[in-house]
């Protein structure tokens, strides 16, 4: 059985600042996946979603094996409690997506400095989740700002700490890979760096 994900083991390989975005420009070694080859205008949303989800499948499918669960960390964002983030949840939740006991939670301002009555709070679940899992969590990922369901307001990571890889797909126009080792993560993904972006 798994040691439980933990924060301080998932930043003692990825860094405290590891899920801040933009995370392409904020690492070394990253990769900018183009998810997008439909565009609006000139088709319909669910073509364009269902176009870059094919392909961010393509991508996941050549980073994680379905041999291994997958680790997943989702931010959230609400007022102090966890509780104000349960529509998320349930959303989750009603998709077959569950989260096992011994998974990490933690909460912290969004933006500690600003002057605001309302504080934002951003919550993080860092769990291990089943590989099967990828799919819907992918699909809610790229589906976030063009309308399709279901979708959630919520960042979606994929990691393996084996191999130090990061990835987050932001929405349907790309998907961002980052990693700590030192060359990384282009010799990780041979094949799938043909959809990288030209930089």
């Amino acid at each position: 059985m798994s040691t439980p994900l933990k924060r301080a083991e998932f930043e003692a390989v990825f860094g405290t600042k590891a899920l801040d975005s933009p995370l392409f420009y904020n690492h070394e070694y990253a990769l900018r996946f183009n998810l997008q080859t439909l565009y609006e205008g000139e088709w319909s949303y669910p073509e364009i979603f269902l176009s870059s989800f094919e392909r961010a499948q393509k991508i996941i499918r050549e980073l994680f094996t379905p041999e291994k669960p997958i680790g997943v960390c989702l931010l959230m964002w609400g007022d102090k409690s966890l509780f104000s983030v349960r529509n998320q949840i349930d959303t989750l939740k009603g998709n077959h997506i569950l989260f096992p006991g011994d998974r990490d939670h933690w909460s912290e301002l969004n933006n500690p400095d600003e002057d605001d009555e309302w504080h934002v709070y951003r919550h993080t679940l860092l769990y291990e989740a089943p590989y099967k899992d990828i799919t819907p969590l992918l699909w809610m990922a790229i589906a976030s700002d063009l309308g399709v369901k279901p979708t959630i307001n919520a960042n979606i990571f994929f990691f393996d700490r084996e191999e130090e890889i990061l990835a987050y797909p932001y929405d349907d126009r790309g998907m961002d890979l980052i990693s700590p080792k030192k060359g990384s993560p282009c010799p990780i993904v041979p094949q799938a760096k043909r959809y990288a972006f030209k930089l």
